[in-house]
């Protein structure tokens, strides 16, 4: 497979392959990712969690892959705590990686958020862990422009009725806590992901709502000392679960779910925004008869569309779960979408597009030995080596 290199949007420096191509991982324990950076010379890191069948313990998973899917390394973080990574980043600096996600005490299990950083070969550096007696734990982190550290996710333990609030926390580059805030709206909310904007401020997408499927998806800005700016419900448009944003020219775009009524199953939801959070439009997707659950979205090197990725459910005997990729222009309108996987489930978790046009997308496949880590690279029309037509 020949490959081309040149210069993304993050400078950092980015090659892909000249053709489309999957490959899969396997391990003595199931794999599953859940982000995906860019690694020096081209390549790629992502993290996850290996989960041992037999024992149920969690251990934090980072793989590295070249532009091209080979195996660089894979490791596993061990120590006396269940762990899993929900993302990663590389720093500004170029020499380390930052993580955010779930640490768990055992036997007590008490649930805490923890931040990570690591070599770029996946090595431990520091890990520090933060929250209270509940449940507490990380979605997603990112290094802003003082060096520092922001992470979000949520927090059941700093409230007397143990309601669940959106938590962000700042530490230094060393993991020494800053500050630590908490927002509340609705009977819950939780955090999912947390941008910088070119002023500084911060904005935190997540949920809020009065149960399980009774939610809206909920974005606020704040400033640098974490003192809220404005936030923004869109219960209108009965888009839930958010689960992923994107800064645009002029805006947000946001990746959630929503309920079709006429036949009782989830929908993939897309809002878009102006600068200021106020709804410009909104749209849904039903890709099959079932559940079409997105977990990931990322706009194209030319900013001539958006994509999302997910999994996909068909309901039947027996029911039948394959990873999609979707891509819509910039005004929301389908231009494809493509649904992956031979004879194995599959599910999708993460994407990011590819200086080709295409798009690298992470994902699961279940075996009969297990769950494996499964990566693709399509081309800019969604095709890849796996790709089936299932419409």
């Amino acid at each position: 497979i020949l490959a081309f290199c040149g210069y993304a949007a993050s400078a950092l420096t980015a090659c892909v392959a000249s053709e489309p191509w999957s490959a899969t991982y396997s391990a003595s324990e199931d794999l599953s990712v859940y982000d995906i950076a860019h690694a020096p010379g081209g390549g790629y890191v992502l993290t996850g969690v290996a989960s041992d069948p037999l024992t149920y313990r969690k251990r934090i998973l980072i793989i590295g892959i070249s532009h091209i899917g080979e195996l660089i390394f894979m490791n596993t973080l061990k120590n006396d705590r269940d762990e899993t990574a929900f993302s990663v980043t590389r720093t500004r600096a170029g020499n380390a990686l930052l993580f955010t996600g779930i640490s768990t005490a055992l036997p007590e299990y008490d649930r805490d958020l923890f931040l990570m950083t690591t070599t770029l070969e996946g090595e431990l550096v520091w890990m520090q862990t933060y929250g209270g007696k509940a449940y507490d734990g990380g979605a997603d982190v990112i290094e802003t422009h003082d060096g520092g550290f922001v992470a979000i996710g949520s927090t059941l333990s700093f409230h007397e009725t143990n309601r669940e609030g959106l938590w962000v926390v700042k530490t230094n580059a060393h993991g020494k806590l800053l500050w630590s805030e908490i927002y509340r709206e609705s009977v819950w909310s939780r955090g999912a992901k947390i941008l910088e904007t070119s002023n500084h401020s911060l904005i935190a997408l997540g949920s809020s709502g009065y149960g399980t499927y009774h939610n809206s998806v909920w974005l606020l800005r704040i400033d640098s000392d974490g003192q809220e700016i404005w936030r923004r419900s869109y219960w209108e448009t009965e888009c839930s679960d958010a689960v992923d944003i994107a800064q645009t020219d002029n805006g947000f775009v946001i990746a959630a779910r929503s309920y079709n009524e006429n036949d009782g199953h989830f929908d993939i939801c897309i809002l878009r925004t102006n600068e200021h959070g106020h709804l410009l439009w909104y749209k849904t997707y039903d890709l099959q008869n079932g559940d079409d659950l997105p977990r990931s979205l990322s706009v194209s090197y030319d900013r001539s569309g958006m994509v999302f990725t997910g999994t996909t459910n068909r309901t039947g005997e027996p029911p039948d779960q394959r990873l999609f990729l979707l891509k819509t222009d910039v005004h929301g309108e389908l231009l494809w979408d493509r649904i992956y996987g031979g004879d194995l489930q599959s599910a999708g978790s993460s994407s990011m597009p590819l200086l080709s046009g295409g798009t690298l997308i992470a994902g699961q496949q279940k075996t009969n030995d297990g769950v494996d880590l499964w990566l693709l690279a399509t081309d800019a029309q969604g095709y890849a080596p796996s790709y089936h037509d299932y419409q």
